[in-house]
């Protein structure tokens, strides 16, 4: 077979491993990358499909060696991306972003390279240095998906005023993450009637979210509704009736109500499910003290 034929058999066999991947056939990829390999050891595109297919498997050394046999070969900014996201997942954060600047040295436009980045710092805790790249994405792509993790990011730094112009003006109605963060944001800037309206539009697109009901439960007990935030800790009761956190809080209200009897019913309810739950029994011996004052049993 001549040499040229031989370079596109390595090529069919390859991309039948990469349909075999596509498909989750792992082992029949490996087959196909190993017998392309064979037929053309040099191929800097084979070497990267393994590594996808060792990361794949969470062998992340064997995928770093593979990405970087491609980039001695050829180097791309997508191998890169690839060796770096393997780093990364070995938690070598500092070789990570090593091979992710590396990536943007290479094309300044990879929104792999620079979403990788931004993503890590993410987890990092190092949300600063996340919202260059997160800005960076959106000035870029002005991709609603970028929008909203940037806002996330923002309200992070505590910047709710920036994070509410883009959740108004950019991101995606149709989401109740984003009236949700638009809550977050309004009671954080102690707008709780926006707060509410806010959260109760997301709400109406997922109604099952406890996240978002116990928000509201929040905002109602921040502006003075203690009303209504009984009723949503009563709905979270009813979705979740184990769920210690709740029945406390409901009795703090009714505490704060004067509902002694009933409160402390739910206190010794939530110290059953969690005896050690230090807010219950701070607040059970709060409400004994207040019925032992009042000379009531």
């Amino acid at each position: 077979m001549k040499a040229d034929q031989i370079m596109e058999e390595a090529i069919k066999i390859n991309n039948d491993g990469v349909r075999h991947f596509m498909n989750r056939r792992f082992d029949e990829a490996e087959q196909c990358y190993e017998e392309a390999l064979r037929m053309n050891p040099e191929s800097a595109t084979v070497l990267n499909n393994m590594g996808l297919l060792y990361h794949q498997r969470k062998q992340f050394d064997k995928a770093v060696s593979y990405f970087e046999m491609a980039l001695n070969i050829e180097e791309k900014d997508t191998y890169y991306v690839n060796a770096g996201n393997a780093m990364a997942s070995m938690k070598q954060f500092g070789q990570a972003e090593e091979q992710y600047i590396r990536a943007l040295e290479l094309n300044s436009k990879s929104i792999k390279a620079a979403e990788s980045l931004a993503n890590m710092y993410e987890y990092q805790g190092k949300t600063t240095e996340a919202s260059t790249y997160w800005s960076k994405l959106v000035s870029e792509t002005g991709d609603a998906k970028y929008y909203f993790l940037y806002a996330r990011n923002l309200i992070k730094q505590e910047k709710f005023r920036e994070a509410l112009d883009i959740l108004y003006n950019y991101s995606s109605r149709e989401q109740s993450a984003t009236w949700y963060m638009i809550g977050i944001c309004e009671y954080q800037l102690r707008n709780f009637g926006s707060a509410a309206d806010a959260l109760k539009q997301a709400l109406a697109i997922d109604p099952d979210s406890e996240e978002i009901r116990h928000y509201l439960s929040v905002v109602y007990l921040a502006s003075g509704q203690t009303g209504d935030a009984i009723m949503q800790l009563d709905k979270l009761i009813n979705i979740s009736p184990q769920n210690h956190h709740f029945l406390t809080e409901k009795g703090v209200i009714l505490l704060s109500r004067n509902m002694i009897k009933e409160a402390l019913e739910l206190f010794e309810k939530s110290l059953i499910i969690d005896p050690g739950f230090q807010k219950a029994l701070k607040y059970r011996d709060m409400a004994l003290k207040l019925l032992e004052d009042s000379g009531e049993n």
